[in-house]
């Protein structure tokens, strides 16, 4: 075997190599990924042949070091060649800085990264396909067969940090399904220097179903800013999935409806620049007001600008619980917002009330406080997808705990995570509430407080109430969530100090986001050899704005590189709103 056939030998010698070890965790075998295995480079033309064997031995390779290498090409074969390459899926993209690298994609020769992650959420990475197509809005109504069946006319595509998936002005020939990682969605300047950021998708989200559904060229170019896991289905299979299943179809329109609201909302939000918070009072006695207007109180005071509380569907019972002349639709507030009872019209149903107090209100103040009871109506649902923060204050007994879970997930149904923050309160407001255990995790458990006032009339809260209210604030608009995930062993399995990362990552956070806290975990990473491994995983945690999202979160990505770099990791973790990436 010549020198120039040491790739093959390597290939070769890796699909044996990569077969299945004792100690893998059980579970159905993964789908074949589009690569170049040995037979298929035997039977490549001359040219290709040539260039796969160069690319196999760099990591990366501009389009100018591949023409140094093959001068002596006639003008356009090289060209010719790469193009019937990258069609193939044998060579893939990056673009870095502006420029263009390329690099040979093997099949077989793919090791399984030792990730250390806490127990609780390794199987985000273990999920056979059909699990995880069972996992989205979309296929979810779907017996396993069916699913079953979409799968196998899928394809599944691996792709590393900075690997193109698809090229504004691309014809749409395919629809991608995120099963792992962070894609970046962006409109490249002409010196592909710079670009607009437009959105991130993340495990779940569908890239390019628009496009397959009006026939159009891409008009956004989707880059892996993580190592990325696609699944891919066909433009034809894709309309074909949709004419078989009618819920599929369905749930499809819903999602891009959603969109359309979401974006709508966001443009108007923009322009008010009004931030609106729900308070939901679970069940009889929960504090719920004297909550909501201390949170009033605080953003009056915090912000500086103008701050109104009210309550839907019946606000007429506000002058009673402030203690102002039952006929005033104004009252301002010692502590310093206003009350307001929007004007209603009775012959009006409440949810077109709802639209119209919003209206009324998001022209003269920047924050809007609203109290709500325990359930659902048609005008809730159009104030959460006006809100910025929902927050559920409950007392600790069982059956208002229960009550807020269902609220809870009623609530999911109307809002998105990553634009809207979602804080649960327990609120010990009796007495008798005081010793009891709280029956779940909360955000906030706030004491039994004797001084509290029965009615929230006081323009000087408990300091603790404060505080609680201020950090509400501070998470106002921070809808978004980013973990970085450090192991303390360096290498595979050296122990290792880490602390000093960890005290890095946290100055590096909290200057781009304002703030951040670490947490360790017991961790776990699978082993060929061994199977599941302990190890203490430190969680540096930040919550963000979606706009520092959209511009920091390359820059967090970069350094989690470096890191990973210096402790000699294969690949570390990092997760954004609650979905896990690799780096």
């Amino acid at each position: 075997m010549t020198n120039n056939d040491d790739s093959l030998d390597e290939l070769i010698q890796a699909v044996g190599k990569s077969k299945k070890k004792p100690g893998r965790a059980p579970g159905p075998e993964p789908p074949e990924k589009k690569a170049l295995n040995p037979l298929e480079l035997l039977n490549l033309p001359d040219t290709q042949r040539k260039i796969v064997n160069y690319l196999s031995h760099q990591k990366r390779a501009g389009i100018e070091e591949i023409s140094q290498e093959f001068q002596t090409l006639a003008v356009g074969e090289l060209e010719q060649a790469m193009r019937a390459l990258r069609e193939a899926g044998y060579v893939r993209e990056a673009l870095i800085d502006g420029e263009v690298y390329y690099r040979v994609v093997f099949g077989g020769t793919t090791r399984r990264s030792k990730i250390v992650l806490p127990a609780d959420i390794w199987s985000r990475l273990k999920m056979d396909n059909i699990t995880f197509l069972q996992q989205m809005p979309m296929f979810g109504e779907l017996s396993r067969s069916e699913l079953r069946r979409i799968a196998d006319q899928m394809e599944t595509r691996d792709y590393e940090r900075n690997e193109v998936i698809v090229w504004q002005g691309q014809p749409s020939d395919n629809a991608f399904l995120v099963k792992n990682g962070i894609v970046g969605i962006s409109h490249l300047s002409p010196d592909r220097k710079s670009s607009q950021m437009l959105a991130y998708l993340k495990q779940g989200d569908i890239l390019g179903e628009i496009g397959v559904l009006q026939n159009q060229v891409r008009s956004a170019t989707a880059t892996a800013f993580s190592n990325v896991e696609m699944l891919v289905i066909k433009h034809d299979h894709f309309l074909e999935l949709l004419e078989q299943y009618d819920r599929a179809a369905i749930e499809l329109a819903r999602m891009l409806g959603r969109q359309l609201v979401a974006t709508s909302a966001r443009l108007g939000h923009e322009e008010t620049e009004t931030h609106i918070v729900l308070v939901f009072r679970i069940a009889k006695g929960s504090g719920g007001t004297t909550v909501a207007s201390t949170l009033a109180a605080t953003l009056a005071r915090e912000t500086q600008r103008g701050t109104v509380y009210t309550e839907y569907p019946n606000p007429r019972q506000l002058p009673a619980r402030f203690g102002f002349a039952a006929n005033a639709d104004l009252y301002r507030h010692p502590a310093g917002y206003d009350i307001r009872l929007p004007q209603v019209d009775p012959a009006l149903p409440d949810d077109v009330d709802a639209t119209l107090m919003i209206d009324q209100l998001v022209g003269q103040y920047g924050n809007i406080v609203i109290g709500l009871p325990d359930n659902l109506d048609a005008g809730t649902v159009y104030l959460l997808g006006r809100a910025d923060q929902v927050v559920l204050v409950t007392p600790p007994a069982e059956a208002a705990w229960e009550k807020l879970k269902e609220l809870r997930t009623s609530l999911r149904e109307y809002i998105r995570s990553d634009k809207i923050g979602m804080l649960t309160v327990i609120n010990r407001a009796r007495q008798e509430d005081q010793n009891i255990p709280a029956p779940g995790q909360a955000d906030f458990d706030l004491p039994y407080l004797a001084d509290l006032p029965t009615q929230p009339v006081d323009a000087s809260p408990p300091p603790s109430l404060v505080e609680i209210t201020r950090t509400i604030i501070d998470r106002l608009g921070r809808t978004s969530e980013i973990a970085v995930y450090i192991p303390t062993t360096l290498d595979i399995d050296q122990s290792f100090d880490t602390t000093p990362y960890v005290k890095e990552v946290l100055a590096f956070m909290g200057e781009r986001f304002g703030g951040a806290t670490s947490s360790q975990a017991e961790g776990v990473w699978d082993s060929d050899e061994t199977g599941l491994v302990n190890e203490i995983v430190h969680i540096v945690r930040s919550f963000v704005t979606q706009k520092d999202l959209n511009e920091r979160l390359d820059a967090v990505l970069k350094y989690v590189v470096k890191m990973k770099e210096e402790l000699r990791q294969e690949a570390m973790a990092v997760e954004v709103d609650r979905k896990l990436m690799l780096v």
